[in-house]
């Protein structure tokens, strides 16, 4: 090659590099300016900027929780696992085995449930979904709050050393899984205590047009741990793939802080969500038909036959509870909709609150099954002289990250105790 050729050469690699450098620096920019778009998007529809990490945390406390903030591959679907009466308990198998929250011997949360009925501790039961989940405490060498409570405060009956308090609640439950749960295990306790109302109502309201749904429908964990039962393996092919996005998206710090990025994860989850439900709808059977009520009936119908339901299922927890020799002691869980002056952080997350009217109208109707000889207690306000935040979400209750001490669960508890010392004549051995 000539001494022209070999200038004409060089004279083309820095044009070469700096178009290189111009497109990575458009694409740059392009992204910024897609990032800004959705950071935008996000502060006009909430009134302000939120970290997207947090805004994925705060749609579910508990959900947040049971995933590992030290080890991104656990995420709360790896450690939902089938039960063939309660739809789902938990796991720690990989990839969630150095986790802090603890499993017993039935995959629910804290000690191992006991095999029989013991004569040295006074043992009570907590049951519900994941306010009485987290209540009954779901980390390892974090407060037992109606355990301590109880100790600190009552002498045990029968002249036991100590009352002791196990966890079987757990997210997304409802009744009929309390009364499930009593039929289980009711045997092995003294008392029982079901801390419910929330999940509940949800099977009184029609959030659908074209069907209506009877009180025992299932929680989303049906699907989450049985996809076939969507009539098709895309579901399942489908989360697999969002999971593993999940995965790096989770464990990637620039990811993890994109508005943009969690937009369009958050609107592929909804994708698969859509097309699950669809599916469903094409078959002649699946549980949208099994678990459904007659088209022909009125808002109002499905309204009278789901609180009937509710109501049958206090009656038979009751009656399985008395049969295998347990006090049961049933409260309609606190709710931001009464009961209590919201803070401006309350406000940015508890979500819509129209529920309010239907959660006083259930409260009120079973309130009157005490007329039965049935123990239920409202707590809804247990808040009511409360001027600090309390709830972390549409639902639960703030806990500190490092002690999980918890204002909400400590006034939940107090209350509770003072029910059950009503109810079960405990002698009081403080003064507060």
């Amino acid at each position: 090659m000539n001494d022209k050729g070999e200038a004409k050469d060089a004279a083309k690699a820095p044009r070469r590099s700096v178009r290189i450098t111009a497109n990575l620096i458009m694409i740059v920019l392009c992204l910024l300016v897609v990032e800004a778009g959705f950071t935008l998007y996000y502060y006009l529809s909430e009134g302000k900027l939120t970290d997207p990490q947090t805004r994925e945390e705060a749609h579910n406390t508990f959900v947040a929780q049971m995933g590992s903030k030290t080890n991104a591959r656990c995420r709360y679907m790896d450690t939902v696992y089938p039960h063939p009466y309660l739809t789902n308990v938990h796991v720690d198998n990989p990839p969630c085995e150095n986790t802090k929250f603890e499993l017993n011997n039935l995959g629910l949360f804290g000690r191992d449930f006991p095999y029989k009925k013991e004569g040295d501790a006074f043992r009570i039961m907590i049951s519900g979904g994941s306010v009485a989940a987290m209540f009954g405490q779901l980390h390892k060498d974090r407060p037992k709050f109606l355990e301590e409570e109880l100790n600190k405060c009552y002498a045990p009956p029968e002249g036991r050393k100590a009352f002791e308090v196990y966890n079987g609640a757990d997210g997304g439950w409802k009744q009929p899984q309390q009364a499930i749960m009593t039929l289980l295990f009711g045997e092995v306790f003294d008392g029982i205590v079901t801390l419910e109302g929330f999940n509940e109502k949800d099977m009184l309201l029609e959030k659908w047009t074209s069907w209506s749904k009877r009180f025992e429908w299932p929680s989303n964990n049906f699907i989450l741990v049985n996809p076939v039962a969507s009539g098709s393996y895309f579901p399942l092919l489908g989360g697999a793939a969002l999971n593993s996005f999940y995965s790096l998206y989770s464990s990637t710090p620039l990811l993890r802080s994109s508005n943009a990025i969690y937009f369009f994860v958050d609107a592929a989850r909804a994708k698969l969500n859509e097309s699950i439900v669809k599916n469903m709808a094409s078959l002649h059977k699946s549980h949208l038909t099994i678990f459904s009520v007659p088209t022909a009936w009125s808002r109002n119908e499905v309204f009278e036959y789901n609180l009937d339901q509710y109501r049958k299922y206090f009656r038979m927890t009751s009656a399985l509870a008395q049969a295998q020799g347990a006090k049961v002691v049933f409260f309609i869980q606190p709710s931001p909709v009464y009961g209590k002056t919201l803070t401006e952080a309350e406000k940015g997350v508890v979500g819509d609150l129209s529920y309010k009217d239907l959660y006083l109208s259930m409260t009120e109707t079973l309130l009157k099954l005490k007329q039965e000889g049935i123990a239920v207690y409202s707590l809804l306000d247990v808040f009511s002289q409360v001027p600090d935040t309390v709830y972390a979400d549409h639902i639960h209750f703030f806990a500190d990250p490092e002690t999980g001490e918890s204002i909400g669960n400590r006034l939940v508890a107090k209350a509770i105790a003072a029910r059950l010392a009503e109810e079960w004549r405990l002698n009081k051995t403080c003064n507060d």
